[in-house]
């Protein structure tokens, strides 16, 4: 029983990998038939979201890879950094553009991250309280002035 319990998570799994894949096949489809300024990797995730956003939940083999791809993603940066330094001069005559670009980039996605997980926030159910796990609620209002 326990080999086709296995058998099931490494199914899901592999689907989750498959459909990574095809997303981020999907998304340089996308970028080169239209000429699209945004890179195909991005597509593709984008394209992810929204399959994600149409299911009722996220699957079990897609969760366990997402953990896995975020648990390993300095492995994933070690190739650009790498691209990076064998481009250092072009660094050094554009560092402000590069600067501005890296604020504005990182405020927008705290924006976007934001106003995802507060829409996220609306879906779950309503029967979880506003306290903190381990924190009492004061309910004894003997100190407020």
């Amino acid at each position: 029983m326990r080999s086709l319990s296995s058998l099931k998570s490494a199914a899901s799994m592999l689907a989750a990998i498959a459909t990574i894949a095809l997303c981020l096949w999907l998304g340089h489809v996308l970028q080169h038939r239209f000429q699209l300024p945004l890179p195909a990797a991005l597509l593709g995730m984008m394209l992810l979201l929204l399959g994600l956003l149409w299911m009722p939940e996220v699957p079990q083999g897609m969760q366990k890879v997402s953990a896995f791809l975020l648990r390993n993603m300095s492995l994933w940066l070690i190739p650009p950094v790498v691209g990076v330094l064998a481009h250092l001069e072009l660094l050094q005559k554009n560092w402000l553009a590069l600067l501005l670009a890296g604020v504005l980039g990182t405020a927008l996605t705290l924006i976007v991250t934001a106003w995802v997980f507060k829409t996220m926030l609306r879906r779950q159910p309503a029967h979880r309280t506003a306290t903190a796990p381990g924190i009492a609620e004061n309910t004894d209002h003997k100190d407020a002035p």
